[in-house]
């Protein structure tokens, strides 16, 4: 629900009283005017314009304009209200002005600029050598209404290469919470940072969403967190294409955090249904093309609609680069803290390549206590008591379990991680024993080998 209360006091002040003049007059004036986003540089579309006087607002095009014919000359206010606008926290709206008879009125309203409003936020915490300002609000799905007390999350790992220290790698991660109006920040941050955001609260988590400050001072990024212990579902649908905008049939897209799993049909639709509500993640892959890792805030009043586009699987970075994205990454999971404690069995993306493996299930042949099981559909992975790795469709408990970046891997049929998951892909693998796994990798039988594939 879309709340239109005016608060005066705020940056801009609109008073919805009627001050046309009482006497009748011809209706020959008009009001025309654009509505710009500052923070994205562009007009701002969608955004209802209200003029004092009017029950019905106007909608701005897509270039933020708009136009009001008809009108008695009077003395006039317009207001503008769009979820951009209520989420950062401001009231929009011009001063009183007069239009003629045969007159037109133009009126130009603009969102503050980052700047302006990077400094609103945070103040003296913003600095040169820190500028950028990451912030957001919190909303209840089904309601728009803000939802207060989630805990927000923000990690990052610093990367530096040279000749003399080799690569290093810093890991941070700050927590605030989310004010009454649900509002959250984080000041004082470094420029072009490219970081994760995740929102939690009364045990609920949204998914993890990537977000870059790209040099911008301010980054706004909404959350959508269930306000109640209620869970509501809703349905996701859309298209998958490839960069020449054809469709991708066959690809699988699934909520690894709740373990739905659709494929693409053949003009690349798909639904899934049963999806919670909030901020969710959604994992998008098919062999021959990068993994694509989407956001969408579900909702269940209508469905989500989304539309992915999967790029080819190339390279495209030097090797050093290329070496310190994939420690980032790994660091970022704890595969490089867990391969120091000496536990379990740690496979790197060198020697990965050194096997030169067709498919992934090739590399865990020689697993100890692991055998791989060829059949006409596809691979099973089973332990030494021929128990199925690969058993789409049992509770988290089962065992024993495979993990792909962190979420359990649920498959509906024999051969599906050969299938959506390319050894090229992998930059490192993690298997353990009964009872060695980290306890977030453990289900209710601790007697389990586990295995942790993690893509770049």
């Amino acid at each position: 629900m879309r709340h239109r209360e005016i608060v005066f006091g705020a940056m801009f002040v609109f008073s919805p009283v009627i001050l046309p003049a009482q006497n009748p007059a011809p209706k020959t004036s008009r009001i025309i005017g654009i509505v710009v986003d500052s923070i994205h540089r562009s007009g701002l579309e969608g955004a209802e314009v209200i003029v004092s006087g009017m029950s019905s607002p106007v909608t701005t095009d897509s270039l933020g304009r708009f136009a009001i014919d008809n009108l008695t000359p009077g003395t006039y206010q317009v207001g503008v209200f769009h979820p951009l606008i209520e989420s950062l926290g401001l009231t929009l709206a011009s001063k009183p002005f007069g239009v003629g008879p045969d007159s037109t009125g133009v009126v130009s309203l603009a969102i503050p600029s980052v700047t302006t409003l990077a400094s609103r936020y945070c103040g003296s915490a913003v600095t040169s050598s820190h500028p950028a300002v990451v912030a957001g609000r919190v909303l209840d799905p089904d309601t728009d209404e803000p939802v207060s007390g989630a805990t927000i999350s923000l990690a990052w790992t610093d990367i530096i290469v040279s000749k003399e220290t080799g690569i290093v790698r810093t890991p941070h991660e700050l927590h605030t919470a989310a004010d009454s109006t649900g509002f959250f920040r984080f000041c004082g941050l470094p420029e072009d940072l490219d970081a994760t955001v995740q929102g939690t609260r009364s045990g609920l988590s949204t998914g993890e969403v990537q977000i870059s400050t790209s040099g911008s001072m301010l980054t706004f990024e909404n959350l959508a967190i269930a306000s109640s212990s209620a869970k509501s579902k809703g349905t996701v649908r859309g298209t998958v294409v490839g960069l020449d905008d054809r469709p991708v049939s066959g690809a699988r897209v699934e909520t690894p955090m709740w373990g739905n799993s659709v494929l693409t049909k053949e003009d690349g639709t798909f639904s899934l249904d049963q999806v919670p509500t909030g901020t969710q993640l959604i994992i998008v892959r098919h062999l021959g093309f990068e993994a694509a890792r989407v956001n969408v805030n579900v909702t269940s009043r209508q469905p989500t609609e989304v539309r992915v586009t999967l790029g080819p699987s190339v390279n495209v970075l030097d090797p050093v680069l290329v070496t310190a994205a994939r420690n980032y990454a790994l660091d970022k999971n704890g595969f490089a803290a867990r391969q120091r404690t000496g536990w379990g069995r740690y496979i790197t993306a060198e020697q990965i390549a050194k096997r030169h493996p067709y498919q992934l299930t090739d590399m865990m042949r020689d697993l100890p206590g692991i055998r791989v099981v060829r059949g006409i559909t596809g691979s099973t992975v089973q332990d030494e008591r021929s128990r199925t790795i690969l058993s789409g469709g049992r509770p988290t408990g089962a065992c024993p379990r495979t993990y792909v970046d962190g979420f359990q891997w649920r498959i509906a049929e024999p051969g599906d991680l050969d299938l959506f998951v390319s050894p090229k892909d992998v930059i490192g693998m993690e298997v353990y024993r009964p009872n060695e796994a980290p306890l977030q990798y453990r289900g209710v039988d601790d007697n389990c080998i586990v295995i942790l594939v993690w893509t770049r």
